[in-house]
């Protein structure tokens, strides 16, 4: 939780990866709800593009949060994400008021969907799982839409362990320990 309210004030603020991994490796930190008003507008007060806050700069906000939230286009759905947006409209008032509900939410509904390719690859890196070397992937992100329905994002889910398999393959890792491996990434994933 406190990663991610900070993680939501430095996407307020737009402040870079590097700034944010800063903060969140400094484990003491000890920040809760009633925090994030007060920093983001010490991080508005700096801001070179924004002053104050309005909605364009919710906008961006969102946005960004919920690139944030899931940059790589695996796990949210194209309903997720404009749910997400519901959620957060109006941060600004919320957060003014201590109100954090629609972050956790958010959260929440992540770690659900994180949840879902965790066993999803499970599943599909199991037994019967057969390699193919013809596969081919649009890795950017921003070159492909979010998946629409659960069948879609099972699809290019498929595609995509099909790539990191190959990428294992390519370092001589023999075929059971890269879908063992790609199964702990994921497990990984999901604890943090």
């Amino acid at each position: 939780m406190k990663r991610l309210v900070l993680s939501a004030v430095l996407a307020m603020a737009g402040t870079s990866y590097s700034a944010q991994a800063q903060f969140m490796s400094a484990q003491s930190l000890k920040l809760s709800c009633v925090h994030v008003f007060p920093i983001q507008m010490k991080y508005l007060e700096k801001h070179v593009n924004f002053s104050r806050l309005d909605k364009k700069l919710e906008t961006r906000t969102v946005e960004q949060f919920v690139k944030r939230l899931d940059g790589s286009k695996l796990y949210l759905l194209s309903s997720d994400e404009k749910e997400v947006q519901k959620l957060m409209n109006n941060v600004f008032e919320k957060t003014r008021n201590k109100d954090c509900a629609s972050i956790e939410a958010a959260n929440r509904l992540f770690v659900k969907r994180v949840e879902e390719r965790v066993a999803y690859a499970k599943k599909f890196l199991g037994p019967k799982f057969v390699y193919d070397s013809k596969v081919q992937i649009q890795r950017d992100p921003q070159d492909r839409p979010r998946s629409k329905t659960v069948a879609e994002a099972n699809k290019f889910h498929e595609t995509y362990m099909q790539y990191q398999v190959a990428s294992y393959l390519a370092t001589d890792m023999k075929i059971e320990d890269a879908k063992q491996q790609i199964v702990r990434n994921y497990e990984r994933a999901l604890k943090r």
